[in-house]
């Protein structure tokens, strides 16, 4: 490593190098894994960061010039004591640019063709071919994408992209239209938000034992004993809809699982590759892109080779437009659910899937894709 012995001594004549001492004394008396988040936001430029790294090693040339004799150095177990690091300083004006590196000056000219123009205006105007795929993400999950399969044995796409709201826009980066609420939004300090609840929901149904029979008094009690362990906040597990988990635990659907629960699946994440062109609108470009997720539960019926994959919503059913709103819930999840069966048929070739399964949890309605 080489540092200018010029800006050496024009830190030592100007109050900025107090910066530069605070940073090193502070990271020297650091002993943790990482140096402070603190210390590292403190850094204006890249080789702050160089400067507080090499704190730790205690360089001969560094300490002399930022240290302070009087504070002891704290070295953590993570800090190698066998390494050694050689600093010279050396004048600015005796670094050479390497023979054979072309500068600008040697390409100066003194005067300029109209080929000249005509090749600096095209670079001028260049236009990358391949700007929508820099503008898109290669890691995507799956409750962000709005846009997916049709029909999963067809492999085509709808052309627009749909939200949660049923809007209908263009878009490349497919993103949440908004930020996960903070934790102090779901601690009890404000209302927590309908997806808190929603999660909580997913939570309670995710641990129900299908493998008896499942009275109210078995989900209350399930309900306080994840409140006990701390997985569901009280304030939220109190808006938790009972009626709700019941009008499913009831349902013909449910006693089909229940019938099946030896085959059941709940909770299974997966990870898929997935060519750009399939899932960000106006691209061509076929580079992979990976689609991760995690699928509310399935049937696999090692018996009969069959797949039933079900799914749990929790979105509002306006109780006089029932209808209505289950085709629009249809609509906006049918992707999804296909994108999961798509999923789950490269881990189950061989077996026959039956049509997804969307419970609309708001009305007890369980709705066959």
């Amino acid at each position: 490593m080489r540092i200018n012995d010029k800006a050496e001594n024009a830190y030592q004549q100007v109050p900025s190098n107090a910066r530069l001492m605070a940073l090193w004394q502070e990271a020297s008396q650091s002993s943790g894994q990482f140096l402070p988040e603190r210390l590292r936001l403190k850094a204006s430029a890249y080789l702050d960061w160089l400067l507080i790294s090499l704190a730790r090693f205690q360089p001969e040339q560094l300490d002399s010039w930022l240290g302070d004799g009087q504070k002891p150095r704290i070295f953590g177990q993570e800090t190698p004591q066998d390494v050694t690091i050689n600093i010279q300083c050396v004048d600015q004006a005796t670094i050479q640019l390497p023979q054979g590196i072309d500068t600008i000056a040697s390409h100066t000219k003194s005067t300029y063709s109209a080929d000249d123009f005509q090749r600096a205006e095209a670079l001028l105007d260049f236009s990358y071919a391949n700007m929508n795929s820099s503008q898109t993400a290669a890691y995507q999950s799956v409750s962000e994408i709005k846009r997916l399969f049709e029909d999963p044995d067809q492999g085509q796409l709808q052309s627009l992209n749909i939200d949660e709201s049923g809007q209908v826009h263009a878009a490349n980066v497919l993103l949440k239209e908004s930020l996960d609420l903070p934790e102090f939004m779901v601690d009890g300090s404000h209302k927590p938000s309908r997806s808190a609840v929603g999660t909580a929901t997913h939570l309670v149904l995710q641990m129900i034992d299908f493998k008896q029979l499942i009275t109210r008094t078995d989900v209350e009690q399930l309900l306080d004993q994840l409140v006990d362990q701390q997985r569901i906040m009280p304030n939220i597990a109190s808006l938790i809809n009972i009626d709700d988990v019941m009008r499913f635990v009831d349902s013909e659907f449910a006693h089909y699982i229940q019938q099946h629960a030896q085959y059941l699946r709940r909770e299974q994440t997966f990870a898929m590759i997935i060519p750009a062109n399939q899932i960000y609108e106006q691209l061509n470009d076929t580079a992979p892109v990976l689609i991760h997720g995690i699928i509310d539960g399935y049937i696999a019926d090692i018996k009969e080779r069959t797949i039933t994959l079900f799914d749990y919503k929790t979105d509002f059913v306006r109780p006089n437009q029932v209808e209505e709103d289950l085709e629009k819930l249809k609509l906006r999840y049918r992707g999804q659910l296909n994108l999961y069966q798509t999923a789950l048929k490269q881990q189950y070739p061989d077996y026959t899937f039956n049509a997804p399964q969307i419970i609309a949890l708001s009305v007890g309605r369980v709705i066959s894709l």
